[in-house]
């Protein structure tokens, strides 16, 4: 059996970084002998070393960075999407984390001019005070409500939303005072 700090010293993390997997559920020693140690087996080094590589990988796609994912998980999940699949449906068959589809698709998006748009991104958008259709649902019904929003601008300088922007409306009053 392996102490946490033997775990971390053949992994070549910190004692900190095991008992912070730990926390969180990353990882689960094999046991607690009498006196409090938390003890790993020599075969669970392969569980702590992948979820090293998953928290390194997932930092990656933090950053934006194309390491976080490979050539041959792109191009199945590009095809599954130029197929029109889920987000979900690219995680279920590739057996991939879902921050690394969401990766993939923004990659995808952006490399056909276009822009991929997260869930939460989109729930937001659905909350705005926008005429159209909702929820928002496809990209055309984004068009629409796009659209829609760009005719409601001011009805003086027609660049800024709103009946009259806070600038022409500034104007429009220190002209009326005179001033």
């Amino acid at each position: 059996m392996l102490t946490r700090a033997q775990v971390a010293a053949r992994l070549g993390i910190s004692l900190a970084e095991v008992k912070r997997r730990e926390r969180v559920g990353l990882i689960t020693p094999a046991t607690v002998n009498e006196k409090g140690w938390h003890l790993y087996s020599v075969d669970q080094l392969e569980e702590v070393r992948n979820c090293t590589t998953s928290a390194n990988r997932l930092k990656r796609l933090a950053d934006r960075d194309s390491a976080a994912y490979s050539g041959e998980e792109a191009a199945h999940v590009f095809a599954a999407l130029d197929e029109h699949a889920s987000l979900k449906d690219c995680v279920k068959k590739f057996a991939l984390h879902p921050a690394v589809v969401e990766a993939i698709a923004g990659a995808w998006a952006r490399l056909d001019n276009g822009l991929f748009v997260s869930g939460a991104v989109m729930q937001e958008v659905n909350l705005q005070p926008l005429e159209g259709t909702f929820p928002i649902t496809t990209d055309g019904e984004l068009l629409e409500v796009m659209k829609s929003a760009a005719k409601d601008l001011c009805t003086r300088c027609e660049r800024k939303p709103r009946a009259l922007c806070t600038r022409c409306a500034a104007e429009t009053r220190r002209s009326a005072d005179g001033i």
